[in-house]
């Protein structure tokens, strides 16, 4: 390895633990949501390291064709000294400032998509359901104002037994109406 190789990836080993110490504070800090489940955490723990090692080991790759040398290490650990002195009180208010900032624009996107798109779907598909329910309403007036003389011919000849049952049927018809408006409103409820 030339003094040039030796010299271009020490400094590219000094800004990988740079990039070390901003990667690893911005974790800690979203990883600070997954405190309670401790399986989760350790998973993603293993999982960052074994990104950030191979993102390192490529690094290496690319300068010096992967030679692993004692004081490439040590650079590393200087650059994440740097970042610790120079950089950590800074860089973590400034997280803190960025991930406020993503919170009231993520929050803000929702609330506009709820109401620009959500309640007027709702509202479309509640006047929808009115105007059906009305439809059917109509229907069914129309249908009993012409279908009255038959049923009163069929109610002075049917037998009684057969007349009962069938005079359960609206009501069994309105429980089976009453569940869905019950669902209906429930759902209406949960997109407000």
């Amino acid at each position: 390895m030339t003094l040039h190789t030796q010299f271009i990836t020490m400094v590219a080993m000094i800004v990988g633990g740079l990039y070390l110490g901003f990667a690893t504070a911005t974790f800690r800090r979203v990883l600070y949501k997954w405190r309670h489940y401790m399986i989760v955490r350790y998973g993603l723990e293993v999982f960052y390291w074994m990104v950030q090692t191979c993102l390192l080991f490529y690094v290496l790759y690319r300068m010096n064709h992967g030679e692993i040398r004692l004081f490439l290490g040590l650079a590393c650990l200087l650059g994440f000294s740097m970042y610790v002195v120079l950089c950590k009180s800074w860089y973590e208010k400034v997280l803190e400032v960025m991930i406020t900032i993503l919170k009231t624009i993520s929050s803000w996107t929702l609330h506009c998509i709820n109401i620009l798109i959500l309640q007027p779907v709702m509202w479309l598909l509640h006047m929808l359901f009115s105007l059906m329910k009305f439809i059917c309403r109509v229907i069914v007036k129309i249908v009993s104002i012409v279908l009255y003389p038959f049923i009163f011919l069929l109610k002075k000849y049917l037998p009684a037994p057969f007349l009962n049952k069938v005079s359960k049927l609206p009501s069994f018809c309105s429980t089976i109406i009453d569940k869905l408006k019950g669902s209906w409103k429930k759902i209406s409820k949960k997109w407000r």
